[in-house]
């Protein structure tokens, strides 16, 4: 539930926010509640990858990808994270997740997530893979397409090195199925 609230609250004041650039790095603050407490006291490990989501949405709100989608009746769909933890977070203290698009390559577009303390220290870090789906046409939006929405006069920046590792490292596990294959 707390999952909701907080969609809720960076969907309600997104009106406030500024629009920023594609490349530019969001910025979203958040507190530990109780409810993201695992019994050790700390913030569980799956409450990183829902805080994860709502930074996403904050990011693609002010980018004006958002808008585009409900414009285009596209959807949204998750096609992996890679998350590392460093620290530990822990009952009502704050924090702030910095989400940067990294690149994209045929379907899948690639952001990293950046979770900080109040001190500045990295807490998390998470890449993401998402695509888009035209759920009018049933088929996966084109990045190529996407680019000329939303880039406009803009260069797409090669892909980092962490990027394409993670995708030769998904070769490996999932073999014939690789989430690299545009389908």
């Amino acid at each position: 539930m707390n999952h909701y609230i907080r969609l809720f609250f960076t969907l309600l004041f997104a009106k406030l926010k500024t629009r920023v650039d594609v490349f530019e790095t969001t910025e979203k603050r958040f507190r530990v509640m109780p409810w993201d407490l695992d019994l050790l006291g700390h913030m569980n490990n799956g409450t990183y990858l829902q805080v994860a989501d709502v930074a996403r949405v904050g990011w693609m709100n002010q980018t004006g990808i958002l808008s585009l989608m409900l414009k285009k009746k596209w959807g949204a769909i998750l096609g992996g994270n890679i998350i590392h933890y460093r620290k530990s977070l822990t009952l009502f203290q704050q924090y702030k997740v910095r989400t940067k698009l990294l690149g994209w390559h045929d379907k899948w577009v690639f952001l990293e997530h950046r979770f900080v303390d109040q001190r500045d220290r990295l807490v998390c870090s998470c890449l993401s893979r998402a695509a888009l789906r035209d759920r009018k046409a049933k088929k996966w939006v084109c990045m190529q397409q996407l680019s000329l929405d939303i880039l406009g006069k803009h260069q797409l920046p090669d892909l980092p090195e962490k990027v394409v590792r993670w995708l030769e490292a998904d070769d490996h596990i999932v073999q014939r199925d690789s989430f690299n294959k545009v389908y």
